[in-house]
């Protein structure tokens, strides 16, 4: 059989990373090969590593890519090993992206690493770096924003069951009230600071305006979606 290009879907989560094996034929056909699940400790990456030599090994001469959802943070390690091994990785942005982790079974594993593969045979893929002085800006903003972001909501919540009180304490409603203000002013401040950066940065400013049009998602939501995933986010998904 001759191939055109093969490649490898990663899923990872706390616990385990699940990692599968395809080929795109010289006909245009789909061929899945074999699939491996490891812990996800860094101790046990060289069993991936070891399990991609030899699946990859039997056709050298086939260009290989590895395609690895960003979840969380707990697609970083691996991914740093995978380019320190050389290989080709490009980190797309997970269909969930609303902040918050689904937990993901051994069966919806399954079905993604079908996609993953898919999309690295594809062609459809860009990879793409941040210079590292702006995915350490980047990572700041986007821990500062979601601490303001937990403190906003918990601060309005408190105000809202203060308010509703039969006596509500009205000094302690005032001060709640402009504390609220404050945040809100702070996380438009730093909304403010992912817009500066994204636009004085042509590495970053391309690729978030194409995704913001692909996915209906804000540029400073895109921002912290790539400062999270160490900036290996494909940019034509």
């Amino acid at each position: 059989m001759s191939y055109l290009k093969q490649s490898i879907g990663v899923i990872v989560n706390r616990e385990e990373i699940y990692l599968r094996h395809a080929f795109l034929t010289k006909e245009n056909q789909f061929e899945i090969k074999k699939s491996k699940t490891i812990s996800n400790t860094p101790k046990e990456f060289w069993q991936a590593g070891i399990w991609l030599e030899n699946q990859i090994g039997n056709h050298p001469e086939v260009p290989t890519v590895v395609v690895l959802e960003a979840v969380g943070q707990y697609h970083q390690p691996i991914i740093h090993f995978l380019n320190e091994q050389g290989y080709s990785v490009y980190v797309i942005l997970p269909k969930a992206t609303n902040g918050e982790e689904s937990p993901i079974g051994l069966k919806a594993n399954k079905l993604e690493l079908n996609t993953l593969v898919q999309k690295g045979l594809s062609g459809k893929l860009t990879q793409w770096d941040i210079p590292a002085e702006n995915m350490h800006t980047l990572k700041g903003l986007s821990h500062e924003l979601i601490q303001r972001k937990k403190d906003f909501r918990r601060a309005s919540k408190q105000l809202k069951t203060k308010e509703s009180k039969q006596q509500p304490i009205p000094n302690m409603i005032d001060r709640l009230k402009r504390y609220v203000a404050f945040l809100e002013k702070q996380i438009e401040e730093i909304n403010h600071d992912f817009l500066k950066l994204i636009e004085q940065d042509e590495q970053l400013k391309g690729p978030i305006s194409r995704m913001a049009q692909t996915y209906g998602l804000d540029k400073v939501m895109l921002a912290t979606l790539v400062s999270e995933s160490d900036g290996f986010v494909s940019n034509k998904q």
